[in-house]
């Protein structure tokens, strides 16, 4: 009976409690600031169009409610903005196009949605226009380059898909191109094929109000076809004081396009005695052009030019006649006369050219300096009678025993 009773008051007083929370509630959300709770807090955004175009004039009102925000989602990103007060929709917002999902949030329910959406106006203002690549060979359609316009309206916004962008060009054979391209995603663009010809291709843009700048695609020779080379003098002697010109014939590709200045040509010079030498030279009007040193021995010179390593000219073979003809030498006790020294037309061998005279059986070396033709060089006094001694100049040689 004890525990009936107790259980009994537990009861009631379980019930006066759950009594009391009920109307604790209904007191608290009575209370409550009917723009919260009253669903006479839509019809806010009844306003906003569901379609409109881009504009900074638009005067775009949302009515005040307490306790309640306007969330904006775009793909710019979310905003959120207080409704303390009659608010009008940025102008930031409506010069952008895009969608824009709006939703009016009071406490923690949503109890308006809308969607608005913003096209884009007619192009207008300046267009981004861009080629690339900036350069190309002139291979007749082997190459090509990219010309890409993007037109906006007057607020930057992409324009809609389809709109037509006008492409003008004047090619280097001065034949014009024309061509509407529709944009799509914001983007025309245009493959441009190599021409045949070298030059510059110009390049304009443009739709209804809207112009891009000009633009240049350069398009440049290709690679030579062949390399021929021409020199300059027919009679060559072996006088290393002298030099002759090898040049290069014009440089083409296969469309008769000259080659661009400044492309390097290499030289391989073998001499008689098949030494090598290496030169550089770079072309200048479709010309590349070297002063070489004659040799000093008299023979076949070989020579060949190359171009990028990929290209040769055949071996071209300049044959030098001897430079010195005549050599005359006076021997006394302590010098060696030697001279005069004669070139091919009976005249004095050029100042400066060395004599060298070699003592056989001692190994010893000396050289003279010409000088009107004429050079002395001192015997060393440990060289005996009998030494053969071999006088070299040019290639040439006379051997004399000491008396």
């Amino acid at each position: 009976m004890l525990l009936i009773k107790k259980t009994y008051r537990i009861f009631l007083f379980s019930f006066a409690f759950v009594a009391f929370g009920a109307t604790a509630l209904y007191l608290f959300f009575k209370s409550r600031p009917e723009s919260v709770t009253d669903l006479k807090v839509t019809n806010r955004l009844e306003s906003i169009p569901f379609r409109m175009s881009a504009t900074k004039d638009a005067h775009i009102s949302v009515a005040a409610a307490e306790g309640c925000f306007l969330k904006i989602n775009s793909g710019w990103g979310t905003q959120v903005i207080g409704l303390q007060k009659d608010i009008i929709l940025p102008k930031s917002l409506t010069a952008n196009a895009g969608i824009y999902h709006l939703s009016l949030w009071c406490g923690f329910k949503n109890l308006e949605n809308k969607t608005l959406e913003i096209t884009s106006l007619e192009p207008e203002g300046e267009i981004d226009s861009y080629i690339g690549s900036k350069s190309i060979p002139a291979d007749r359609g082997l190459h090509w380059a990219m010309l890409t316009s993007l037109p906006t309206d007057k607020f930057r916004n992409m324009v809609s898909d389809f709109t037509k962008v006008d492409m003008k060009m004047i090619r280097p054979n001065g034949g014009r191109v024309k061509v509407k391209q529709p944009t799509q995603n914001g983007i025309a663009y245009f493959k441009i094929l190599s021409n045949s010809q070298t030059g510059k291709t110009i390049i304009s843009t443009s739709t209804l109000k809207a112009y891009g700048k000009e633009k240049e695609l350069l398009e440049l020779p290709n690679f030579p076809v062949g390399v021929k080379l021409i020199f300059e003098k027919n009679i060559l002697f072996a006088d290393n004081r002298q030099y002759f010109k090898v040049l290069t014939d014009q440089l083409v590709d296969r469309f008769g396009n000259r080659i661009a200045d400044g492309t390097l040509v290499k030289f391989r010079i073998e001499d008689s005695k098949g030494n090598l030498s290496y030169y550089r030279g770079f072309s200048s009007d479709g010309i590349a052009s070297l002063n070489i040193q004659n040799p000093d021995n008299p023979g076949i010179l070989k020579i060949v030019a190359y171009v990028d390593n990929l290209l040769s000219s055949s071996v071209y073979q300049l044959n030098f006649q001897p430079y010195i003809t005549s050599i005359e030498v006076l021997q006394n006790k302590q010098y060696l006369e030697i001279g005069p020294i004669l070139g091919p037309f009976k005249q004095l061998a050029s100042d400066g050219k060395e004599v060298v005279v070699s003592f056989k059986n001692s190994k010893i070396e000396l050289i003279g300096i010409l000088r009107n033709g004429r050079t002395k060089v001192e015997i060393p006094k440990n060289i005996r009678k009998g030494e053969q001694v071999a006088i070299s100049i040019g290639g040439i040689q006379k051997k004399l025993t000491i008396k």
